[in-house]
């Protein structure tokens, strides 16, 4: 005997119907909380290497932020791998940002020296190129020999970098621990988490809103921030 069961389409619309009876309040939650305007965005941006108009809005944000903190903060960096989607051109809803940056990634502050800033950078020229804000720097990456990569020339504010000098930088607590390449960044000294609401989406989501105060959609651009010679 053939116990098959073959649920015909007039069977289905009440069990469908009694679904999306169900379902239907959690929606309206969800796109409650997702669908509200936060922001705005001048163009499209997404996240690439060696940098790209996300990695250095996100950068120049957190350096930003940052500073409410630390008034001595001079440079922050950011991973790639951090971001996990593009910014939409125009109108930004806290959906947007929850899809861009969607780990509770922290602020954290730490400081180099300045031998330490170089090798930072010789790390981020190693993966080909993180997001940074506050520096410029002319590297060489070599895919074939990676320890031939280097550091040419590194300027924090426009002023070369002194080996024995200090410098206070801003990252995620995540890359403060090596993570994604940033080992140098293990030995930070003045080590410091901020208390209080700095997961690196709320900073981002109070940056927007700043921006959105001032009549301003955020924008980033394409800099010399890093040239990295490659390999022919």
């Amino acid at each position: 005997m053939d116990t098959r069961y073959e649920c015909s389409q007039t069977q289905e619309t009440p069990l469908l119907t009694r679904m999306e009876t169900v379902l239907t309040p959690y929606k309206l939650r969800v796109d409650s909380l997702m669908k509200p305007i936060v922001g705005e965005s001048s163009e499209y941006m997404a996240a690439d290497r060696p940098q790209s108009l996300l990695t250095n809005l996100t950068a120049d944000m957190l350096l930003v932020e940052a500073q409410r903190w630390d008034s001595t903060v001079v440079m922050a960096f950011v991973n790639v791998g951090g971001i996990r989607s593009a910014l939409p051109k125009g109108a930004i809803t806290y959906g947007d940002v929850l899809e861009m940056l969607p780990f509770e990634n922290r602020l954290f502050l730490m400081t180099l020296s300045g031998s330490q800033v170089r090798s930072l950078f010789l790390d981020l020229i190693r993966c080909g190129g993180e997001g940074f804000s506050g520096a410029t720097v002319v590297g060489y990456l070599s895919t074939v020999q990676p320890e031939r990569s280097m550091v040419e020339k590194l300027l924090v504010n426009g002023k070369p970098v002194v080996d024995t000098a200090s410098y206070r930088i801003a990252t995620l607590d995540y890359l403060a621990e090596g993570n994604d390449g940033f080992l140098t960044l293990r030995q930070g000294t003045q080590r410091l988490r901020p208390e209080g609401n700095v997961v690196i989406r709320e900073l981002f989501l109070h940056y927007l809103a700043e921006e959105r105060e001032k009549g301003k959609a955020v924008s980033a651009k394409i800099d010399d921030r890093i040239i990295l010679k490659t390999e022919k």
